[in-house]
């Protein structure tokens, strides 16, 4: 990850908010495949 002056904010505020969204989707996979599995 390439850091620059000024300029290197904005790509790192995108870079976080594309975490925060791929991060966010994880839990909705995962509550998916433990619903379609049924508890033991």
């Amino acid at each position: 990850m390439a850091i620059c002056d000024g300029p290197g904010t904005v790509p790192r505020h995108l870079d976080l908010t594309v975490i925060i969204v791929t991060i966010g989707d994880l839990p909705e996979r995962s509550s998916g495949r433990a619903a379609q599995t049924p508890p033991p």
